[in-house]
C-alpha cells in the first residue's frame, strides 16, 4: 500500500510539473479519493465571458484571444484592466504596452490601444485592482470622451470628459472649459453628477475630486488630481489610476 501511494505521488507530481498540464484542470473528492476532472476552460475574449463559464474563478491575470491574437490581462469580477496610470510614469491613453505588466506588481503604466480592446458595453476607473466608478451602457474609447452623464450601478450618475486639447476647470464637466494651460489637456476625469439647483443652475459646480488623471502635467505629483473625493495635486502616490470595461 505504501509503495502504491509513493507511485502514486510521484506520477501526480511529475503530472503538474508537465507542459500536458498547461491547461486548469479541478481535483475533486468523491467515493474513489482525489480524482482529476475536466479542463476548466479558462478561454475567452473578454473577462466577462471566462466569469460566465467559471463563476467562483478568482480575480488575476488571465489569458484573453482578442482579434487571434493571444493578450494576458487583470481580471476582477469579469472586469478587463485595460489602462494604469502611475504618476512617476504615465501614459499616452490611446496606447502604449512597451512595460505591459496586468498584475500592476511593477508599478509601469500601459493602456491597451482601441484595437486590441476586449469586447465590451461598460466601462470603469478605479484605483490598483479595486474598482471604484462604473460608467454603465457606456463604451470605453482610448480617444477623445464628450462630456456624458453616465450611471453607475447603485444609481449615482456622473460626468465623463476628456479631450486631447481642453479640460474643465478643476477637470470638473460642471465647470467651463479652461483651455489655460495645455499640460491639463488630455485628462479623464469622473466626476459626481450634481442634481441640486445653486444660484438657479440645474448642475451644482461644487468640485468633488471623483476621479482624475493628467498624463501630460511636467509635475509627477499633479499627475494624479484626485482620487474617491481626495485631491492629490501635492503627493507623489505609489498606485495606479485604472480603467476596465466589461
Amino acid at each position: 500500500m505504501k509503495r502504491m501511494i509513493a507511485t502514486c505521488s510521484i506520477a501526480m507530481a511529475a503530472l503538474l510539473n508537465s507542459q500536458a498540464f498547461a491547461e486548469h484542470y479541478e481535483f475533486r473528492l468523491n467515493a474513489d479519493g482525489v480524482g482529476l476532472e475536466k479542463p476548466i476552460d479558462l478561454t475567452g475574449e473578454a473577462c466577462r465571458e471566462i466569469q460566465s463559464k467559471n463563476p467562483t474563478m478568482s480575480n488575476g491575470v488571465y489569458e484573453l484571444t482578442i482579434n487571434g491574437e493571444k493578450i494576458p490581462v487583470y481580471c476582477n469580477d469579469g472586469w478587463t484592466l485595460v489602462a494604469a496610470q502611475f504618476e512617476s510614469n504615465p501614459v499616452m491613453w490611446t496606447g502604449n504596452m512597451t512595460n505591459y505588466d496586468p498584475s500592476l506588481s511593477s508599478q509601469r503604466s500601459f493602456a491597451i490601444p482601441e484595437g486590441k480592446l476586449p469586447k465590451h458595453s461598460s466601462f470603469a476607473v478605479g484605483r490598483g485592482t479595486d474598482i471604484l466608478i462604473h460608467a454603465l451602457n457606456r463604451r470605453y474609447s482610448t480617444g477623445n470622451i464628450g462630456r456624458t452623464v453616465v450611471g453607475d450601478i447603485d444609481g449615482s450618475q456622473y460626468l465623463v470628459h476628456r479631450l486631447s486639447n481642453d479640460y474643465y476647470g478643476a477637470h470638473n464637466p460642471d465647470n467651463t472649459l479652461a483651455g489655460s494651460f495645455t499640460y491639463w489637456n488630455n485628462t479623464l476625469t469622473v466626476e459626481l453628477y450634481k442634481t441640486n439647483p445653486q444660484k438657479g443652475s440645474v448642475l451644482s459646480p461644487k468640485n468633488d475630486f471623483t476621479w482624475a488623471f493628467s498624463p501630460l502635467h511636467p509635475d509627477p505629483m499633479a499627475r494624479g488630481y484626485a482620487i474617491d473625493g481626495i485631491p492629490l495635486q501635492s503627493t507623489l502616490e505609489k498606485f495606479a489610476w485604472t480603467v476596465w470595461v466589461r
